[in-house]
């Protein structure tokens, strides 16, 4: 079993990743596919994160909207054609 500290640590990588990948603004992001692509894996990889924080952590955070988190990560998971990425 990993070290939950593990998932905090990916997604904070996310969050600076997306962070410098959309540092050109929405026009650049509309415009670039593969700057969409890994933005939404990040993306994709923080919601699987935050689904394996343990609840208690989460309970202590709780201004953050951890199920819709993880919700959008099934949704580009799985339902990727309905991501209007304009």
């Amino acid at each position: 079993m990993k070290d939950s500290r593990l998932y905090l640590f990916h997604i904070r990588d996310c969050l600076t990743r997306i962070r410098d990948y959309t540092q050109g603004g929405k026009t650049e992001f509309r415009q670039n596919g593969m700057v969409q692509d890994a933005v939404l894996r990040n993306l994709e990889i923080m919601g699987e994160s935050v689904k394996k924080l343990p609840e208690v952590w989460k309970q202590s955070q709780p201004q953050v909207e951890w199920v819709k988190v993880g919700d959008f990560r099934n949704v580009l998971a799985h339902d990727y054609l309905e991501v209007d990425r304009k």
